[in-house]
């Protein structure tokens, strides 16, 4: 993996001065250094600092977090530092005791939280952007609060590989109850769930089929979730995996209450057998990253994928989240639905959207598709043809809002040595990606009234957010304009 970011002699900047006097050409080389492994790591301050050991480079230094690109060797890292036989036993004691633990004793931090930290913040958005944080002991604080409080747990039970005999038993038990949910919302695609074929260093317990929806809920719904088992159905007391309760109540299957063809939920227009999405999907597992959603096969441009859900909220919330809970997790859970006051939150309530990975040119964008009621579906569809080539993959650029006021900070304030590194040396917290050739690199910058205080901790900041920024949810809809479709075709 190589990292972008300025360490040990990791840039150089050669000033030539031409023969006039006029002009002065700057040229500047970048080198890039490869880490090996992470062997170790130590607290300064509210920093997390990481020892690296490069690729040919006999020397090894010390990293402070925000500046590593390396999530893979992370989660290697993170899986030395715990007893991998017991630690997910002690989650949810762990996890309840987080803030008093961190208050009265840091090194519990070093020695217990980083490395579930480290575990969950690698799958945010597919692991395709790195959120940098100068307070990254307290950005990892929000973010095993947001994992507690909304029952996100299953993805901190990554470090153990399971028994290959209960993996295979409590997949094939998955995939049956996947297809059974699904079987009544017949316009959601055919979702694959592919399982590493061999043991590997993480293994990511799938989401909780409680935790998936097929169609979009409001809060009333949630409220009154035992009237909407369709939607919500109970969840199994039956351990799978890595010590993860993922399973419906068997009980509930059992009752076979879907055979009724009429079911409780909003008011929505019955497509019956002419669904709008034809294409099936899988979602896979890549190391380090977590889960990742694709195509199952060769799918033309402009084809309606699936359509995304979430609890209907109003716009408001998204921006509560972000002042309470941080970046990472208002920006892969909120989605603005463009022309209403609502967005939709998928921050304990999502469908396999969610495992979408963000990209500067992306595969795919959002359309808003008529409903039958007044909130239009956000619905996922190719931009271009995608193929074993690109390869069969599904990406959103989630940051496409921010550009303009990205743009704007760097017309203020030049930055000769490179965007990324202008913001290390302002000290200033922002989205780093590194998806391609074309990236934009810097993606988001900190809109807190004092982003440069070096004594400023996290919440310091999120409390201060610019009153004049708007956020009601990531702007994904390339539009206004509602479409139709039929026949699995947009129409106006």
């Amino acid at each position: 993996m190589k990292v972008k970011q300025k360490t040990k002699k990791t840039k150089k900047t050669q000033k030539k001065k031409s023969t006039s006097k006029q002009s002065t050409v700057e040229v500047t080389d970048t080198e890039y250094y490869t880490v090996e492994s992470v062997v170790g790591s130590k607290l300064e301050g509210r920093e997390v600092w990481y020892s690296i050991k490069w690729e040919n480079y006999r020397d090894r230094t010390w990293e402070p977090d925000y500046r590593l690109y390396c999530q893979k060797k992370l989660v290697a890292f993170a899986k030395t530092e715990v007893n991998t036989d017991k630690y997910a036993l002690n989650l949810q004691e762990n996890l309840e005791n987080l803030n008093e633990s961190c208050a009265e004793n840091w090194n519990s931090f070093k020695s217990v939280y980083d490395p579930l930290a480290i575990v969950g913040q690698s799958t945010v958005l597919g692991g395709s952007v790195k959120f940098v944080n100068l307070d990254t002991v307290g950005s990892k604080i929000l973010f095993l609060n947001y994992i507690h409080q909304h029952n996100q747990h299953h993805v901190l039970h990554s470090l153990k590989f399971p028994k290959f005999e209960i993996l295979d038993t409590s997949f094939e038990e998955y995939r049956k109850q996947l297809n059974y949910l699904s079987r009544a919302f017949d316009e959601y695609p055919h979702v694959s769930m592919h399982f590493p074929p061999q043991a590997c260093t993480t293994f990511y317990s799938p989401p909780p089929l409680t935790s998936l929806l097929f169609e979009p809920i409001t809060e009333e719904m949630l409220d009154n979730r035992d009237t909407f088992p369709y939607h919500l159905p109970p969840k199994s007391d039956k351990i799978t995996f890595n010590n993860v309760k993922v399973l419906v109540d068997t009980a509930f299957i059992e009752s076979d209450v879907r055979a009724q063809e009429e079911f409780e939920g909003m008011q929505r227009k019955h497509y019956g057998m002419n669904s709008r999405f034809g294409n099936s999907l899988e979602i896979r597992q890549e190391e380090g990253v977590g889960w990742k959603l694709t195509v199952g096969h060769a799918v033309d441009a402009d084809s309606p994928l699936m359509m995304l859900t979430g609890v209907i909220r109003h716009r408001s919330v998204a921006l509560e989240s972000l002042r309470s809970e941080g970046e990472e997790v208002a920006f892969s859970s909120f989605i603005e639905i463009p022309g209403t006051d609502y967005c939709l939150d998928r921050r304990e309530f999502y469908d396999f959207s969610k495992y979408i990975p963000h990209s500067c040119n992306p595969t795919c964008s959002i359309r808003l598709v008529e409903s039958g009621n007044e909130i239009p579906d956000l619905v996922l569809y190719s931009r271009v043809r995608i193929q074993d080539s690109n390869p069969k993959t599904i990406s959103l650029d989630y940051f496409g809002g921010f550009v303009e006021d990205v743009d704007k900070y760097f017309a203020r304030k030049k930055a000769p040595d490179g965007r990324v590194f202008k913001l290390y040396d302002e000290r200033i917290d922002f989205v780093h990606c590194h998806c391609s050739n074309e990236c934009r690199g810097v993606l988001y910058i900190d809109k807190s009234n004092h982003p440069k205080e070096e004594k400023a901790t996290k919440k310091d900041k999120l409390s201060t957010l610019d009153s004049n920024f708007d956020f009601g949810g990531m702007r994904l809809v390339e539009s206004d304009k509602i479409w139709k479709i039929r026949n699995r075709q947009f129409i106006e």
